[in-house]
């Protein structure tokens, strides 16, 4: 079993610095008062998946899809030709709309922008 001490340890390892938000399930890892604690810390909004929506997982499934077709037409020799080819990608689709998004036409780049707008402004900032 997966505890949140191994999934923090793990971003703390892999996540970049500038991600704005985190998407994941309701498991308890990620619902642990810890993983609370290490989103404030890193400054990223952890948005858990509605119960019940499988279609939440399938906006994720799409994106996996997406990358794996996209990267066969790719060729690399190195990890750093790998993490070049998938900075180009991560740019081109999030400033692209998706149909997945709560609001149709908006790319990733500008939903995160109005979500985080909206919760800063729930806020009183």
């Amino acid at each position: 079993m997966v505890t949140s001490d191994q999934v923090i340890a793990a971003l703390q390892q892999d996540l970049p610095s500038a991600v704005e938000f985190v998407i994941s399930d309701r498991g308890t890892h990620f619902t642990a008062h810890g993983f609370r604690v290490f989103a404030q810390q890193h400054g990223f909004l952890h948005v858990l998946i509605s119960r019940r929506r499988p279609q939440t997982n399938g906006i994720a499934e799409r994106m996996v899809r997406t990358l794996k077709g996209w990267l066969r037409q790719k060729t690399w020799q190195t990890l750093g030709d790998l993490e070049g080819l998938l900075a180009t990608f991560l740019a081109d689709y999030t400033d692209r709309p998706h149909q997945g998004l709560p609001l149709p036409g908006l790319s990733p780049n500008e939903y995160a922008h109005r979500l985080c707008a909206s919760v800063r402004c729930a806020k009183g900032c």
